[in-house]
């Protein structure tokens, strides 16, 4: 995915003339709208989750002292990991394993001092993690995961259904930011955006709802990049009548590849 991004985004500004409307929560949009500015699109940036940390501090805390009666520590995100450490200053038991699901949340760990003993190597998603051999016989193991409030449960149920003993220790929430959406939906109406990314399921739904009846329909007439075909069943359930790419996975690179992938194929620009 790398080679396919530096082949497509070293033939000049690949993005040029096209506005991007990035959806990514406020600490993890500017990676993307960097690329997206140095391939020569316009990177709007639109956040339409908030990330905080979890209400229930203690029980966090409470789970965290006893991370020694765990054979393995499971990360979903690097929101997982950041939150983690603002409750846990280490060193982490020594006999401990780490798995991560994605590259970003790998990286975030090692940025932490923390080697990863587990993680996909293409698809970052809770089935490729639990495809890897290490992740088959976990009969008697013990098992924490570090995630967020809510969210898919095919992961903990998964590792239950093979033997595990599974704690789940939420550690950040996600909410609806509340933002004045208005200046968006007005220049979005002047075809002042070419394109939406969206990262999320939830994030498809407090979008479409952040835009209101208005919005709704620009958005429904606008190309979108996905990051799974989970989400592109929600565009077609939220009346999505534009062309929808599904990003390879949901690293920056492939994102912007899906990106330029759609503008090419589709010939998006700015109307401005």
């Amino acid at each position: 995915m790398q080679d396919d991004y530096q082949e497509q985004t070293g033939k000049g500004h690949a993005l040029s003339a096209c506005s991007v409307l990035v959806t990514r929560p406020q600490e993890q949009a500017e990676s993307l709208c960097r690329m997206i500015e140095a391939a020569g699109g316009h990177a709007i940036r639109f956040p339409v989750i908030a990330i905080m940390p979890a209400k229930d501090i203690a029980a966090i805390q409470q789970v965290i002292q006893r991370l020694s009666d765990f054979d393995l520590a499971i990360f979903i995100s690097a929101n997982a990991v950041r939150f983690t450490m603002q409750q846990f200053p280490q060193p982490w038991p020594p006999d401990l394993k780490f798995a991560a699901i994605g590259k970003a949340t790998a990286s975030a760990l090692a940025e932490q001092g923390i080697s990863v003993d587990i993680s996909p190597e293409a698809v970052f998603n809770s089935e490729s993690l639990l495809s890897m051999p290490s992740m088959q016989d976990l009969v008697g193991k013990k098992i924490i995961l570090f995630k967020g409030e809510g969210g898919r449960q095919l992961l903990a149920d998964t590792l239950v259904q093979r033997g595990a003993i599974v704690c789940e220790a939420n550690v950040y929430c996600r909410a609806m930011p509340d933002v004045d959406s208005d200046p968006l939906i007005h220049a979005w109406s002047k075809g002042k955006v070419n394109v939406v990314t969206v990262t999320s399921q939830e994030g498809l739904y407090n979008l479409d709802d952040m835009l209101g009846e208005k919005g709704r329909v620009l958005l429904q007439q606008t190309p979108l990049v996905v990051i799974s075909e989970r989400m592109l069943e929600v565009t077609r359930e939220l009346g999505i009548q534009s062309p929808v790419i599904v990003a390879k996975h949901a690293s920056d690179e492939a994102i912007v590849a899906a990106l330029i992938e759609l503008t090419n194929t589709h010939h998006v620009k700015d109307q401005r």
